[in-house]
């Protein structure tokens, strides 16, 4: 054999497709060299602190209900940001059902007064004239209590047609100097709460808006 047989290369042997593929898919999936930027760990998010929590106005941290929310809050570690985003959640819901009942009761109180403009005997041509007889009444110190226009306005009592109604035939009967005419069905009874005795026993119709 020739030497230069023996320095001649030895032919490698040819790559196949599939090696080259796996080749390329093994060069492709190795992990990338670690890198200095972006290994901090994020940072805690800001601890529960009821001391931080912004109320709705008209609520107060002195309320029981925040006091349970507080508890719950720090049973489950929720963050800062997460408690501060359920309490305005929790008030926007509480607005939205006010503004509901509000409106509610605004209508309730338009309807009587529609219903009161409409009345045969106290309403159309007659509601001036009734509705200065009856502010006689409701003037005089000796007849009504003073809160009594405030009363009406704060109950909605002042809109109800069977009330307007009564208390015209009653200022009326007062201002012409009648008597009051009627016999009780049964032994008048003393009442025993002031509530009694301007509402009856079953009491007043509370809430509503101050309405002209």
């Amino acid at each position: 054999m020739s030497d230069q047989a023996q320095l001649a290369p030895e032919a490698s042997a040819p790559t196949t497709p599939t090696e080259t593929l796996e080749s390329t898919l093994t060069s492709e999936t190795q992990a990338p060299a670690p890198s200095v930027l972006g290994t901090e760990p994020a940072p805690a998010p800001e601890p529960f602190d009821a001391e931080k929590i912004t109320l709705p106005e008209g609520l107060s941290k002195d309320d029981a209900l925040f006091g349970d929310f507080t508890n719950l809050a720090k049973e489950h570690g929720l963050p800062m940001p997460v408690a501060q985003t359920l309490v305005d959640l929790a008030a926007k819901q509480v607005q939205a059902a006010n503004q509901k009942l509000q409106a509610s009761w605004d209508k309730q109180n338009a309807d009587w007064q529609a219903e009161v403009r409409g009345d045969k005997e106290i309403g159309g041509d007659n509601l001036q004239g009734v509705l200065q007889t009856f502010s006689k009444v409701a003037s005089d110190p000796e007849l009504s209590d003073p809160k009594f226009r405030e009363a009406l306005a704060f109950t909605g009592a002042g809109n109800h047609p069977a009330i307007v109604r009564t208390l015209a035939r009653w200022a009326k009967a007062l201002s012409e100097g009648g008597p009051v005419r009627g016999t009780p069905s049964q032994p008048l009874q003393r009442p025993t709460t002031v509530g009694e005795a301007i509402y009856g026993p079953s009491g007043p119709h509370t809430g509503g808006p101050r309405l002209q």
